[in-house]
């Protein structure tokens, strides 16, 4: 059983300042995406969408790292995030790629659109499970459950577009 302030995920324990760093790197990483995805997509769906993640995943993980700054806590890597680092630098390559091809502007905006469901799918996991499990202070567990809703919320739009689109 996990010590206070931790979480056991796949049998590692992961602090508060690891769940934190969790949070604050997956909107790191959904910020690198939305960067490719604002500068290649054409489709004004997809294009506003990309926009809107850039936007909120950068103000999110701003606010998270300010969180931690004011607590004095150090954002801390984990097990979890390299894994989740790798995937994302996978996907980034795949989308970067897509991106410079020739002809593959429906298969890139495509695949972003899927890879958002995806990946805001797998925060929401982490959020339901692993993030809160690990945080100890009240004020960054009421801003992982308030995050929980805007990633929903993501999900939902990720959704919509893909459907819109005809993806």
């Amino acid at each position: 059983m996990p010590e206070p302030g931790t979480s056991s995920v796949r049998g590692v324990a992961l602090s508060q300042a690891q769940g934190w760093g969790l949070l604050v790197g997956s909107n790191d990483l959904e910020v690198q995406s939305a960067r490719i995805a604002t500068g290649r997509a054409e489709n004004p769906l997809v294009k506003a969408f990309a926009e809107h993640m850039l936007q909120s995943h950068g103000d999110a993980a701003a606010s998270e790292r300010h969180m931690a700054e004011r607590l004095g806590m150090a954002v801390a890597t984990s097990p979890e995030l390299e894994q989740l680092a790798t995937a994302e630098k996978q996907r980034a390559k795949s989308l970067q790629t897509l991106a410079e091809a020739m002809g593959t502007l429906h298969r890139f905006e495509q695949s972003y659109v899927e890879s958002e469901i995806h990946e805001h799918e797998q925060i929401i996991g982490m959020l339901s499970s692993e993030i809160p499990n690990s945080l100890t202070d009240a004020q960054l567990r009421a801003h992982a459950e308030g995050q929980m809703e805007v990633e929903r919320q993501h999900l939902d739009e990720a959704k919509r577009v893909k459907e819109q689109v005809g993806y």
